[in-house]
Parts: structure tokens; C-alpha cells; sequence
């Protein structure tokens, strides 16, 4: 994780907002950093990477930090489509379960022009 998010799972939680869950993606020697971050431990975890399956909570490092479960893939820079001469789409999907969630999903994707 990075120092951000770190320092953001460490602050007190807000009457105003409530997180459960959350997914950061960081460049980091040569291949692409997603951390999947959830307040309960993390039971189940399939993530899809441009609509194939990619991995599971099987292939990922997990750690706890500041009390938070965090689950880290790194998705290859071979996996990564590079745009030459017209944009490309590049999507991330995840299905999650949790101690006390179950079904919680997300999906992003970044266009990436040459």
C-alpha cells in the first residue's frame, strides 16, 4: 500500500463516512500494484483483468496494516495493453467476500492514449 492509504486506514473513523472497503493501484517495479483493502478479513477474492480471470485471494499477498486487511496482486506489464496508435482500454474487475460481506464487487478501467 502506499504511504496515503496508509496513512488514511490509520486515521479515526468519521460520523460522516464509512468505508468497508476500498482498491488502490500503484506502478511498481515493472508491473501493476492492486491492493484490494477491506475493514474485515477477506474470505474470498476473484479478480479479472480485461474481462479474463486473472487471479485469487489464493495468488495474493495478504497482510494487515493499521488494522485493515489487504490483499496485493500484481498484474505483469505483459498483461498490461500498451497503446501504439489508437487508445486501449485496460479493466479491472473484483468479487469479494468478507467476514461479514458477502458479494461486495468493483470494476474501473483506465483508457490509455498513445
Amino acid at each position: 500500500m502506499s504511504r496515503r492509504e496508509q496513512e488514511w486506514t490509520s486515521t479515526p473513523d468519521s460520523s460522516l463516512v464509512s468505508v468497508d472497503a476500498m482498491v488502490e493501484v500503484q506502478v511498481a517495479g515493472g508491473a501493476l500494484w492492486i491492493h484490494v483493502v477491506a475493514q474485515e478479513e477477506i474470505q474470498r477474492l476473484d479478480l479479472s483483468w480485461n474481462g479474463v480471470d486473472y487471479a485469487t485471494l489464493d495468488d495474493a499477498v495478504v497482510a494487515a496494516v493499521n488494522g485493515w486487511h489487504v490483499a496485493s496482486f500484481a498484474i505483469l506489464t505483459e498483461d498490461i495493453e500498451i497503446p501504439s496508435t489508437s487508445a486501449v482500454e485496460n479493466s479491472l474487475h473484483y468479487e469479494m467476500d468478507t467476514l461479514v460481506r458477502t458479494g461486495l464487487t468493483f470494476g474501473a478501467s483506465v483508457l490509455l492514449a498513445p
